[in-house]
């Protein structure tokens, strides 16, 4: 990794020397070869070989019907495991770091050799407390209060409160294995973000069931596995009032969260195995 970024380096050695249990723990810092490059001067971030790639590569090959093979669907046991790893890696950074990620999704969250997971990528990282006005974070998981493409950076929104809505973008997607919200010219039934959190704010009384019901079927599921406390529980992290989203205490006190395995068992390790051997899609 490279980054120009004082900010990111100092929380990454703040984070080394705490031992994180979800930062990669022999980053090594190199700034005596800084790399000249058209674009700016560089300097290395070195982290260990995570031989089982990220958690998105796992979804995908889960979701990759090659042939007849059908579409595996993650076991709950499986889903509340991986859920909680990530929470618990928020809780480490906002609470002990004082840092957000900044960018939080399965692409940036990778399988260790003994199938924990750890967040990478803190190009985004930004101090938790912290208002700011500039774009973070993907498309897909941004907040509606961030700025975008289409609209100017001029008003301060919370970073700890956008991370909360890319947070709740990530569990949905490990429980659906689907990202929200569809993208504008999509055809299929599901909500596009602004279509949703429209909806929201006008407190449509079939919003809740319409949008879960869109994605059950989507994986042409015929009957629901998640109870309402766990659907509940995501929606109010997609909230589009960042004020109204539940704390990161909150969403890992809740009971859904709390009933996670806290370390992999021998049924989740073999499961994540199965899953990594799977063939990947083509690009």
């Amino acid at each position: 990794m490279l980054t120009e970024s004082p900010f990111t380096i100092k929380h990454l050695e703040s984070a080394a020397r705490s031992q994180s249990p979800r930062v990669p723990m022999t980053c090594t810092i190199k700034r005596s070869l800084p790399v000249e490059m058209w674009f700016g001067n560089y300097s290395y971030l070195m982290f260990p070989m995570l031989p089982n790639d990220t958690l998105l590569a796992l979804l995908m090959r889960a979701n990759y019907n090659k042939g007849l093979r059908p579409r595996r669907k993650l076991s709950i046991t499986l889903q509340k495991y991986l859920c909680r790893q990530i929470v618990e890696a928020l809780i480490y950074l906002h609470q002990v770091d004082k840092i957000a990620h900044g960018d939080v999704k399965p692409d940036n969250t990778m399988i260790t050799h003994d199938y924990r997971l750890v967040l990478i990528d803190f190009g985004h990282s930004e101090k938790v407390k912290q208002l700011i006005k500039h774009r973070i974070g993907t498309p897909a998981y941004r907040g509606p209060e961030v700025p975008d493409e289409t609209r100017d950076e001029n008003e301060y929104y919370a970073v700890e409160r956008a991370e909360l809505y890319a947070l709740g973008c990530t569990l949905f997607t490990i429980m659906f294995q689907n990202i929200p919200f569809k993208n504008e010219g999509e055809k299929d039934k599901r909500f596009t973000a602004k279509a949703f959190h429209d909806a929201y704010k006008m407190n449509l009384a079939d919003t809740y069931q319409q949008f879960y019901q869109t994605h059950y079927t989507y994986f042409n599921q015929t009957e629901e596995v998640h109870s309402h406390d766990e659907l509940s529980l995501v929606m109010s992290l997609l909230h589009p009032n960042p004020i109204l989203r539940p704390r990161l205490n909150e969403v890992y006190s809740h009971p859904w969260i709390q009933s996670a395995s806290e370390v992999p068992t021998q049924k989740i390790i073999e499961e994540m195995k199965d899953l990594i051997k799977l063939p990947s899609p083509p690009e």
